[in-house]
């Protein structure tokens, strides 16, 4: 699948999701991964919470459902939104699926944004990765034909800092070409992969969700500058076909 762009929602709306975020402030959860500068969620995610954060699949279950308890008019409006294009898009229902925690929000706040300036600061640098988190979740619980090869990844930015953002793509390294250059032993890890291989950058837009597989090497881009009162806000979500339906989750 070819990286898209789908047009969500307009800046007034943005603005008005990130306000009902913000009232939300009391269930952001603070992240930091490795030495990197700490960042917040609202929502649980499966790659924190089931992966890096190594937590309990309850836990992470318990969760589902919970965005809607406190979403608003606008939120809604932009996950109706959202579900509609993708299933536009995608010529395929759409849904969001009950039994999981819904798409969530990365916040990123002042310098816990990413820079461009790594080799200075590696604590600044995003990471760049594949997106293997629904190897962490038992379909099978509630789905009999689920697919985990063809999978979808999306981020509707909402905040911006002044000088951008955007995602980086290694579109010539795919998971199972990365997994194959590993065991061979051509590259050390995924860092020194990323290197030495051409990459583009997708610009980010305010309201604008940029769809891809996940399993394209991909990162956030760093920005050149920062200031303080810079903001990051995105929704970010994943989605499953299973059961002839694309199952949307974090």
């Amino acid at each position: 699948m070819s990286p898209a762009k789908l047009e969500i929602a307009d800046l007034a709306l943005c603005n008005t999701v990130c306000e009902e975020i913000y009232r939300q402030r009391p269930r952001w959860r603070m992240r930091r991964l490795n030495d990197r500068r700490p960042f917040y969620t609202l929502g649980s995610a499966s790659y924190l919470d089931l992966g890096f954060g190594g937590g309990s699949l309850d836990r992470y279950l318990g969760d589902a459902g919970s965005l809607w308890s406190w979403a608003g008019e606008a939120l809604r409006t932009v996950m109706e939104r959202t579900r509609a294009k993708l299933a536009e898009h995608l010529d395929g229902p759409v849904e969001y699926a009950p039994e999981l925690p819904s798409p969530g929000f990365h916040i990123f706040i002042g310098a816990a944004i990413p820079t461009t300036d790594c080799p200075r600061s590696a604590e600044d640098c995003a990471s760049c990765h594949f997106d293997t988190q629904h190897d962490l979740i038992p379909w099978e619980r509630w789905y009999t034909a689920v697919d985990l090869r063809d999978t979808i990844s999306f981020t509707l930015p909402l905040k911006l800092p002044a000088e951008g953002a955007g995602l980086m793509l290694w579109e010539s390294l795919d998971l199972d070409q990365m997994r194959e250059h590993l065991a061979a032993k051509r590259f050390a890890d995924l860092p020194s992969a990323a290197q030495v291989t051409p990459s583009t950058t997708i610009p980010y837009a305010a309201g604008r969700l940029v769809l891809h597989n996940g399993h394209v090497l991909h990162q956030m881009a760093g920005v050149p500058r920062l200031v303080v009162t810079d903001e990051r806000i995105t929704l970010q979500g994943h989605g499953v076909f299973a059961d002839a339906a694309w199952r949307l989750y974090w």
